[in-house]
């Protein structure tokens, strides 16, 4: 099919970073934030491919021409490499030097550009520490690129003038995954956050130590990237890890010596795992939401409540009676695979063991990770921007809550001496039983699960945005529970 712009085609696909990637870099920001691929690296069809690349771009244009506007289009993915770069015959040379700056500017914020224009506004400080002139474009028609919960790249397009953020939507119908792309981008054009700076996920970070939990001078190292999401980190019997890479579907085993192999696949997108006092595994699954049982042999144990269907089960933890504490949060609805019913809130259950599902508390309202003391007589939550602790009953049921620490936390864990880890934005934060801060283990980006692995319990395994890391501990995990 012939289109406007087939003429004098500019139609560039590297296989690196581009020229125009590269004189951008120099400015010192912009550089910083951005991944620094190694010299005979390659770009993975596993973030954009390709294929996927061009008819992003050439639909794009294509909604540029319908607007009588010529336009130039870059898509770059999330490690810097410029996929696809597609200019009309009728765009200015300019072009596609505005729009690379306008994919660095997203990769740099893994923000609509749109957004970033309303804060530049109103904060004359943030313009002018991320204007043109520093390499950056602070003007619509930029748009962070997800697949699914991942970040995979950035659509810039430019000289369209005022139908660029148009453009660049319109182009987002050329492909089926790109959907979750519009709902990331309105949330942020509702809200009008923008985040700062994404931090580069492989830098080498060394913990201050924490007496009797890590040593001085512990490093968190980075083992591996490119995964297509990443949750649900537990240790096996034999001490090996496991995770969900939830969306590929299936889940990760990492052996004692660091090997990375598939357990399991078909698994629903599962995003918490847990093994229960039958050696079965057990995990929340968000794409038919339900909690069932992934091994030996797959089984539903629970797919609704109150007569009305689970939406996106999150964290579960199982007490040594077999019984299953989950959380059921409506905080991304967008994200989700089912509509809530009708008044439905978030929710914490608990599945009894004898299979009957209960609410066993309302006083979380925002309910998201938890988990169990030791004894496992306190229960965990984490509620926006507090960690509450609940009395456990005798039938199962949680009383007497209260805030615990005044942390946002992604997830929870404790060790064996009954303290409490909290993953936030800083890193892995350790507090005390009574809830006191003792130190942090840094992290380089926002841990999104992770847990006490090896033989010794003393290893940590974490996971973040398709990326893994490990950190060797003094504290050892619970040896009767799995995490």
């Amino acid at each position: 099919m012939s289109s406007p712009y087939t003429g004098a085609l500019c139609h560039k696909v590297t296989a690196g970073l581009t020229l125009l990637l590269m004189l951008y870099a120099i400015t010192a920001r912009a550089q910083d934030a951005l991944p620094t691929p190694k010299p005979d690296a390659k770009a993975s069809p596993e973030l954009i491919s390709l294929g996927d690349a061009t008819r992003l771009a050439q639909e794009t244009l294509e909604a540029c021409a319908k607007l009588g506007q010529p336009a130039s289009v870059v898509v770059m993915d999330a490690d810097g490499f410029q996929r696809v770069a597609l200019s009309d015959d009728r765009a200015l040379y300019i072009g596609i030097t505005t729009a690379a700056q306008k994919a660095i500017t997203v990769l740099t914020f893994r923000t609509a550009t749109e957004v970033l224009q309303k804060r530049a506004s109103t904060d004359p400080q943030f313009a002018e520490q991320y204007s043109k002139e520093r390499g950056y474009r602070l003007s619509p028609g930029g748009l962070p690129l997800y697949r699914g919960d991942r970040f995979v790249g950035a659509l810039a397009v430019a000289g369209s003038r005022e139908h660029e953020g148009e453009c660049a939507y319109a182009g987002l119908k050329a492909l089926s995954w790109a959907t979750a792309t519009i709902a990331v981008a309105n949330a942020q054009s509702a809200s009008a956050a923008v985040s700062e700076p994404a931090a580069d996920p492989k830098r080498v970070l060394v913990s201050d130590g924490i007496p009797g939990v890590v040593a001085p001078g512990t490093k968190t190292e980075f083992i591996r990237g490119g995964l297509n999401g990443t949750e649900g980190v537990i240790r096996m019997p034999d001490g090996s890890a496991l995770f969900c890479e939830q969306e590929a579907n299936r889940v990760i085993r990492i052996d004692l010596e660091g090997n990375f192999s598939t357990y399991l696949e078909d698994t629903n997108r599962s995003i918490g795992l847990a093994f229960d006092h039958k050696g079965r595994l057990i995990s929340t699954q968000s794409r038919d939401p339900r909690i069932g049982v992934l091994a030996p042999t797959r089984m539903t144990l629970a797919d609704s409540f109150d007569g009305q269907p689970l939406v996106k089960p999150n964290a579960l933890v199982v007490d040594r009676k077999g019984g299953i504490y989950f959380s059921d949060p409506l905080s991304n609805v967008k994200s989700q695979f089912r509509d809530p019913p009708p008044g439905r809130k978030s929710l914490i259950l608990y599945l009894r063991p004898d299979g009957t599902l209960i609410k066993p508390t309302d006083a979380i309202a925002q309910p998201h990770k938890l988990t169990l003391s030791p004894d496992e007589k306190t229960f965990y939550a984490t509620d926006g921007d507090r960690i509450v602790a609940l009395d456990v009953q005798s039938d199962g049921t949680l009383a007497n809550p209260h805030t615990f620490a005044n942390v946002r936390a992604e997830d929870l864990v404790v060790d064996g001496k009954s303290r409490l880890y909290a993953s936030t934005d800083d890193g892995i934060e350790v507090l005390s039983p009574a809830g006191q801060r003792l130190g942090l283990i840094p992290t380089p980006i926002h841990i999104q699960s992770f847990a006490f692995t090896g033989k010794d319990r003393r290893t940590i395994y974490a996971v973040a945005r398709g990326n893994v890391y490990r950190v060797s501990m003094l504290a050892a995990g619970l040896k009767a529970r799995q995490k």
